[in-house]
C-alpha cells in the first residue's frame, strides 16, 4: 500500500473539499440571505411573499435564462445551495460504504451516520445523521423563527411583554397572566396560519422548493451516470493498472473500479432522493413543530405556577393547553398525509415531533391528572346529554310523571328517532377519545388514555342503556289507568294502550339500534390504528351482547307478559290441543262451529287481542323501517334477487337493526307457540280431525300474513339456502294437517310403502277394500304396524333421502321427516 501514502493522499483530499465545500456553502447562503430580504422583504407574513418565493424558486429549476439580473443572482444561489448539498451527503454515504468495506476506521464525523454496521443494514430508512440539515429550508425557516423569536419570546416586544410604569402595576400582572393563559392557543394559531393562509406550505415548500430539489436531483443523476460511460468507455490492454490494497483489502483492475464507484454514485443519490430529498415539506413541517416546542419550553408554560402550580385559580387553563397540544399534532398529521406515503418511505428522523408525547407524556405528573380530569369531563357531559335525553333519567326527578314527548293526551305520539340522542353523542365522544388516543405515539400512554378514560366512556354509556332498557320494560307492564282523559285501552282492561305499546316498541328499537352502532364504533375499522389493543374489542363484545339481551328481554315482557297472560294467548295454547282432536259430532256444536261462518272461518275468538297486540309490534317496526326507506330512498325496485338492496350502504342497514331484530323476534316467539301446538311435543294431541286442523290453519295463517307484511325493507329473505324458521314450519305443518282424507292418505301410503316393502304398492292405488275406509282414523292407533316408525328411515339413509324428497315434493320441505311423521301419524 505505498507504505500508506494512498491513505494520507485521501485523506488530504477529502479535507481539502471539505475546505472548499464549506467555503462555497458560505458564500452561497449569504447571497440566498441577501437576496430573500430583497425580493420578499415581507416573507411569510402573507400570501404575495409567498407566490414570489415559489416563482422564483420554480424559475431556477425550470430554466436558465433570467430577465432581471438579481432574479438571476437569487436563483442561481438557490440551485448552487442544494446541488452542494446534495453532492456532499452523496460523498459522504459513498465514502462511508467505501470505508466499511476496505476496513477503514472512521472518523467521529463520519461515526455520525450510523450507529452501528448491523443496524444499518437491518433498518435502510437511516441513512443519514440524526443531526442532517436541509440548507434551503432551513434558509426560508429563518425568517419565520426571527418572527417567532419577535412576538413571542423577546421580553420587550413579545406577547409577555409591558411598557414602562406598567410593569409594576397588578393590571399588568392581570394582564401578563391572562396572555400566558393563552399562550398555546396564539402559538399554534400563527404558525396554522403562517403554514395554510400565507401559504408557506403549499406554494413555497410543496411546489417551489421540492421542485428545485427534483430538478437538481435528476440533473445530478444524469451527469453520474454520463461520466460513469465517459470512464468506462476508456480502454485499457491486458495489463491494466491495478488497484492498490487498503489495509489487506483485494484490489482489482481500474475499469472495475471506476464503474463500482459510478454505481454507487447512482445508488447513493437515489437512496437520498427517496428517503430524504423527496420530503422537504416535510422536513419544513419538522423545523415548524421545532420552533413551538422551542418557544414553550422558553416560558415553561406547563410548569409556570399560574397554570399548573399553586398560584392557579382556573384548572382550564392547562386543560386548554393541552388541548391545543392535539390539535396542533392533528394539524401536523393532516399536512403530512396530503404529501402522499410518507410513513412508509422516508426516515422517521425528519417526522415532526409530537407535541403531546413532549409536554404531556414526559410528565408523570401531569400526564395522570389529566387524565383523570378528561375522564371526569368526558362522562359528566355524557350524563348531562343522559339527563335530558333518556326517560330514566328524568324520571328519578318526576317519579310517577308523564313520559315527555312520547304518549300525550289526545293519544297520539310524537315523532320517534332512528336512534337516541345519547348514542350519537356517545359516538361523538368515543371518536374525540380514540383520536386523542391515535396521536400517541408513545404505546404506554396510549394504553393509559384507553384504560383510564376510553374503558370507564363505554362502562358508563353501558350502565345507561341498561338503565333505559329496564325503564322501558316498567313502563310496558305497568297496569294502566281504568278511567281519566284520553285513556285508551284494548278490548282487554290489564292491556296497554295501543299508544303506549307502539310508542314503547319504537323506543325499544331506537335503544337498541343506537347500542349496535356504538358497538360498532368501539370495534371500529379492521384497519385502525390501535387493533392490536383487545380492550375496545372486549368492550364492542359486550355492547353487541347487550343488544341481543335487550332483544329477548323485550321479547319476554312482550310475549310472554302482554300476549300470553293479558291478551289470552296462554288460553288459546290450552284450548288448541282440544281443538285438533275434537272429533266431528251432528249432534253438539262445538267451539269450532261456532267460530263458523257459512262455509268460511273467521279468527278463533280468543285471538282476537293477541293479534291485536302482535299487530301494534309488527308495525312499529314497519313505521321504523319506512323511515329508513324513506331517509335512503329505496323501494322495492332497489332490491336484487338475493333480496338485499341493490345501492344498500352500510349505515342503511345498521340504522335497520333495532327494527328488524324485534319484527325477527316476535315472529320467532309467536311461531315457536303456533309450532308447539302443530308438533305437540307433550303429547297433548294423539288425534288429529280435519275440522280442528282446517281451524289452526286458518289461525296460524292469520300470523303468517302479518309478519309477512312486515317483512319488507332491509330484512326481506328470498335466500332460498337460508334454514326454515319456526313460521316455515308450522305453516307447512298447519297445511298438512289440513289436507284432505284422501290427500293425506296417499302420503301416508307412499311413506309406508318406503318403509315397509312387504304391504305391497296396491294402496298406492287406492285398492284398500273395506279396511281403510276415506275419512277414517287408522285402525289400530297404537298398533306399531300401521304407524309410521322414524327409525326404519333413520336405518337407511336412501329411504330418508326418497322419503324427504317426496315431502319436497309435496311443499313440505320446511318439516323435518320426523315432525312430518308425528302429524301424519296422528291425523284421522
Amino acid at each position: 500500500n505505498n507504505n500508506g501514502k494512498s491513505g494520507k493522499f485521501h485523506a488530504a483530499l477529502v479535507d481539502w473539499y471539505d475546505s472548499l465545500h464549506g467555503a462555497t456553502r458560505c458564500l452561497a447562503l449569504d447571497v440566498f440571505r441577501t437576496q430573500l430580504r430583497k425580493t420578499a422583504p415581507e416573507y411569510p407574513s402573507n400570501e404575495r411573499s409567498s407566490i414570489l418565493v415559489a416563482d422564483a424558486l420554480r424559475s431556477s429549476s425550470s430554466s436558465s435564462s433570467f430577465a432581471i439580473n438579481e432574479s438571476r443572482v437569487w436563483n442561481v444561489a438557490a440551485r448552487c445551495l442544494v446541488e452542494l448539498q446534495v453532492i456532499y451527503d452523496a460523498l459522504q454515504l459513498v465514502l462511508l460504504r467505501r470505508q466499511r468495506v476496505t476496513g477503514q476506521p472512521e472518523d467521529d464525523e463520519q461515526k455520525n451516520y450510523d450507529d452501528g454496521p448491523s443496524q444499518q443494514q437491518q433498518n435502510q430508512h437511516q441513512l443519514l445523521p440524526p443531526s442532517w440539515r436541509l440548507d434551503i429550508v432551513d434558509e426560508l425557516c429563518r425568517p419565520l423563527a426571527e418572527r417567532l423569536r419577535f412576538h413571542f419570546l423577546e421580553e420587550r416586544t413579545g406577547i409577555m411583554a409591558g411598557g414602562g410604569e406598567e410593569r409594576q402595576s397588578t393590571h399588568h400582572h392581570a394582564q401578563q397572566k391572562s396572555k400566558m393563559d393563552r399562550l398555546p392557543e396564539w402559538l399554534f394559531r400563527y404558525f396554522r396560519e403562517v403554514v395554510d393562509n400565507h401559504g408557506v406550505y403549499s406554494l413555497v415548500m410543496r411546489d417551489g422548493v421540492q421542485s428545485l430539489v427534483d430538478s437538481v436531483m435528476d440533473s445530478l443523476d444524469v451527469r453520474a451516470s454520463m461520466a460513469m460511460e465517459v470512464e468506462g468507455s476508456f480502454s485499457f490492454d491486458q495489463h491494466d493498472v491495478p488497484v492498490p490494497e487498503y489495509d489487506g483489502a483485494r484490489g482489482g483492475s481500474f475499469d472495475a473500479e471506476v464503474d463500482d464507484a459510478g454505481t454507487k454514485t447512482h445508488e447513493a443519490l437515489q437512496q437520498l432522493r427517496q428517503l430524504h430529498y423527496c420530503h422537504s415539506s416535510v422536513y419544513f413541517l419538522r423545523e415548524v413543530a421545532r420552533m413551538a416546542r422551542h418557544a414553550l419550553r422558553a416560558k415553561s408554560f406547563f410548569h409556570h405556577p399560574d397554570v399548573v402550580g399553586s398560584e392557579c385559580l382556573d384548572r382550564t387553563i392547562a386543560l386548554r393547553g393541552i388541548e391545543q397540544l392535539f390539535l396542533f399534532d392533528s394539524f401536523m398529521d393532516e399536512r403530512i398525509e396530503e404529501g402522499g406515503e410518507f410513513w412508509s418511505t422516508s426516515d422517521r428522523g425528519i417526522a415532526p415531533p409530537r407535541m403531546v408525547d413532549t409536554f404531556l407524556s414526559s410528565d408523570e405528573f401531569l400526564m395522570q391528572w389529566w387524565l383523570e380530569e378528561e375522564r371526569d369531563g368526558i362522562i359528566s357531559s355524557l350524563r348531562r346529554c343522559a339527563v335530558t335525553t333518556l326517560s330514566s333519567y328524568q324520571s328519578r326527578k318526576e317519579e310517577d310523571g308523564p313520559d315527555e314527548g312520547r304518549e300525550t293526551s289526545a293519544g297520539t305520539t310524537t315523532q320517534q328517532q332512528l336512534y337516541p340522542p345519547i348514542s350519537e353523542f356517545f359516538v361523538a365522544l368515543l371518536h374525540s377519545a380514540r383520536c386523542k388516543s391515535n396521536i400517541f405515539h408513545d404505546q404506554r400512554s396510549r394504553q393509559m388514555y384507553l384504560a383510564t378514560v376510553i374503558a370507564p366512556l363505554c362502562s358508563e354509556y353501558l350502565d345507561m342503556v341498561h338503565s333505559e332498557a329496564a325503564s322501558l320494560r316498567k313502563k310496558m307492564l305497568a297496569r294502566p289507568p281504568t278511567s281519566g282523559p284520553g285513556v285508551s285501552v284494548l278490548r282487554s282492561a290489564n292491556l296497554p294502550s295501543n299508544e303506549l305499546l307502539t310508542s314503547n316498541t319504537m323506543d325499544w328499537a331506537s335503544l337498541i339500534t343506537g347500542t349496535h352502532l356504538a358497538a360498532q364504533a368501539v370495534l371500529g375499522p379492521e384497519e385502525r390504528q390501535d387493533s392490536h389493543n383487545d380492550v375496545l374489542d372486549r368492550v364492542g363484545e359486550s355492547m353487541e351482547r347487550l343488544c341481543d339481551a335487550m332483544v329477548e328481554e323485550f321479547t319476554s315482557a312482550y310475549v310472554e307478559t302482554i300476549i300470553m297472560e293479558r291478551a289470552k294467548l296462554a288460553s288459546y295454547m290450552m284450548r288448541a290441543p282440544f281443538l285438533l282432536s275434537e272429533p266431528p259430532s251432528p249432534e253438539r256444536r262445538g267451539q269450532r262451529d261456532k267460530d263458523k261462518c257459512g262455509d268460511s272461518l273467521s279468527l278463533s275468538p280468543d285471538l282476537n287481542d293477541s293479534i291485536h297486540v302482535v299487530s301494534l309490534g309488527v308495525q312499529a317496526c314497519n313505521a321504523t323501517m319506512r323511515k329508513v326507506e324513506d331517509m335512503f330512498q329505496t323501494d322495492d325496485d332497489d332490491y336484487g334477487n338475493a333480496g338485499e338492496p341493490s345501492n344498500a350502504i352500510e349505515p342503511n342497514a345498521m340504522l335497520y337493526f333495532g327494527s328488524r331484530s324485534i319484527h325477527e323476534a316476535l315472529k320467532f316467539a309467536i311461531s315457536q307457540k303456533l309450532l308447539d301446538i302443530a308438533i305437540d311435543p307433550q303429547g297433548m294431541t294423539p288425534e288429529i280431525h280435519l275440522g280442528g286442523a282446517q281451524q289452526f290453519q286458518h289461525d296460524v295463517a292469520a300470523f303468517e300474513r302479518l309478519f309477512r307484511a312486515g317483512g319488507s325493507g332491509a330484512g326481506k329473505e328470498a335466500d332460498n339456502t337460508i334454514e326454515p324458521g319456526p313460521m316455515e314450519r308450522v305453516v307447512a305443518g298447519s297445511h298438512l294437517m289440513s289436507l284432505e282424507p284422501s290427500q293425506i292418505q296417499t302420503i301416508r301410503d307412499a311413506l309406508r310403502t318406503l318403509a315397509v316393502p312387504s304391504a305391497g304398492i296396491g294402496s298406492l292405488f287406492g285398492r284398500r277394500g273395506d279396511e281403510s275406509a276415506v275419512g277414517e282414523c287408522n285402525s289400530v292407533v297404537g298398533d306399531e304396524v300401521t304407524r309410521l316408525n322414524i327409525d326404519d328411515f333413520y336405518n337407511d339413509d336412501r329411504l330418508m333421502e326418497e322419503a324427504n324428497n317426496m315431502l319436497e315434493a309435496k311443499g313440505f320441505a320446511a318439516l323435518s321427516l320426523n315432525e312430518s311423521l308425528s302429524i301424519i301419524n296422528r291425523r284421522c
